[in-house]
């Protein structure tokens, strides 16, 4: 898979993934939480790295996990590596909110369903 490094690559490439969606509701819903994408990194407990790079792409306007906020991340490099490319995270931590893969998904349209967030 080609790395993503520029800001005008990754919000092309969610808009492509969007219009994927099989449901055309969720579709729009989840472009109300979209956010200019910005790369960030990401604290990850499991080798072999360290930190892991992440476009954050969401903003679902939410203060769970003691006002930390919740948001959407495209990472290439962890789960990523395993094809769970869409993942949860926290957005006022250098934390990746990872319990497994429960907060990790082959798609945003998996993500956005079954997170929740987007209801």
């Amino acid at each position: 898979m080609t790395q993503l490094h520029a800001k005008e690559e990754i919000t092309e490439f969610v808009r492509a993934e969007i219009e994927l969606f099989k449901d055309l509701a969720l579709r729009d819903r989840v472009a109300k939480f979209l956010i200019s994408p910005s790369l960030q990194t990401r604290k990850w407990a499991k080798p072999p790295y360290p930190e892991v790079p992440c476009w954050i792409i969401a903003d679902f306007r939410v203060d769970g996990f003691q006002g930390r906020g919740v948001g959407a991340a495209y990472c290439q490099l962890g789960h990523g590596e395993n094809g769970y490319f869409w993942n949860l995270v926290l957005l006022r931590d250098e934390e990746y909110l990872d319990s497994g893969n429960n907060n990790c998904y082959k798609t945003l349209e998996e993500l956005a369903s079954d997170s929740g967030y987007c209801d």
